[in-house]
């Protein structure tokens, strides 16, 4: 299972590919989670442009910002990268899960479930019967890779159980949507997902929150709520970008079968 780390352009030097240390083997960064509102920015698009990747996920922008950046603008950033595989996801509707899966049949209509180099990723919400009958719609799309969302998870339901209830061949790539607790990022890797997305080494790292004792960053929507890294920050203090690439390797370890 692949573990995708959201950075901070202050702590672009962390994709860069480290070297093997004495006596211990220092992880590779080879897979990427891009947001696409901050691409015209020229530092945050040097950190995805400036080195190849194994794996990489174009977002739509809507967690952040409700509003989905055009398909074809994604397939336009996806032409500027070197990646072995690059999935693109489609625009979705926050509020109707069923009406998600008709947009993405309809972008499907429109640019086909992949190009040359990249496959379309939807993103699967909601109820988990919702999640459910998703799946029947969409599951016959053969390359259809799937993102389920950590509002799943947040709400208090099982995405490992989520994922179980499609009718998938092994055709259909699975990641999560963001992620807050480590314990879950084991269960689902045991349940067979292919990649998760996450923020939570560098904002561990900037919060002062030790992973190994803390494994669940909680955000209940209060002030006191530890805060995201700001993606566009240049600049950090070399213990926060040390500690970072600390619990980034450990999560990766916990992702290693």
């Amino acid at each position: 299972m692949k573990y995708m780390p959201i950075l901070s352009i202050g702590m672009s030097s962390l994709f860069a590919k480290p070297k093997y240390t004495i006596g211990q083997k220092t992880r590779h960064i080879r897979d990427a989670f891009i947001l696409p509102q901050f691409w015209s920015n020229p530092q945050y698009k040097e950190m995805y442009v400036s080195h190849p990747w194994d794996t990489i996920i174009i977002d739509n922008a809507m967690y952040e910002d409700d509003k989905a950046i055009p398909f074809g603008d994604l397939i336009d950033i996806s032409k500027e990268l070197d990646a072995r595989k690059i999935f693109i996801v489609p625009p979705e509707d926050h509020k109707d899960p069923l009406n998600t899966a008709r947009i993405t049949i309809d972008g499907i209509d429109s640019w086909g479930v992949k190009g040359p180099t990249w496959n379309m990723l939807t993103i699967v919400h909601g109820l988990p019967s919702q999640a459910t009958k998703m799946f029947e719609l969409l599951w016959e799309f053969d390359d259809l890779a799937f993102g389920v969302t950590v509002s799943m998870w947040r709400a208090g339901y099982d995405r490992s159980a989520v994922m179980s209830s499609c009718p998938c061949s092994g055709d259909h790539y699975f990641h999560a949507m963001g992620l807050d607790s480590i314990s879950e990022m084991v269960g689902l890797r045991e349940a067979g997902f292919n990649s998760v997305d996450s923020s939570m080494a560098a904002t561990a790292a900037a919060n002062n929150i030790p992973l190994n004792i803390d494994t669940v960053i909680r955000r209940n929507g209060s002030p006191s709520d530890p805060k995201r890294v700001p993606i566009l920050q240049e600049s950090f203090p070399v213990e926060t970008t040390d500690q970072t690439f600390i619990n980034i390797q450990e999560m990766i370890s916990f992702l290693e079968v």
